[in-house]
């Protein structure tokens, strides 16, 4: 069946149908292959969704942007709060100083 052209790793196409087929900004986020359950048909890897796989999964477990192209798993909320409770007494420490 001719629409269902499997691309190879580092590029990506909007839908089955297209011929347009561009290399993605992060060519590691595009795993290239076939995926007929996706709105668009290519794999992208975990963290990455979208267009050209350049947008961080905002569901399930998020990701946040780290660098232009470059997305990595949000730290756990927990540990952001022991952080900010880590400064909080690094700054009171020192403010008694």
């Amino acid at each position: 069946e001719g629409s269902k052209i499997s691309l190879s790793q580092s590029y990506w196409r909007i839908d089955a149908n297209s011929t347009d087929i561009m290399e993605c900004p992060n060519k590691d986020a595009c795993l290239g292959g076939y995926n007929e359950t996706s709105k668009h048909p290519i794999n992208c890897k975990t963290g990455y969704e979208g267009l050209l796989c350049n947008e961080c999964t905002t569901t399930g477990e998020k990701y946040e942007r780290i660098s232009d192209n470059t997305c990595s798993k949000c730290p756990d909320p927990s540990l952001n709060l022991l952080r900010i409770i880590g400064f909080a007494i690094m700054i009171s420490v020192f403010m008694v100083i």
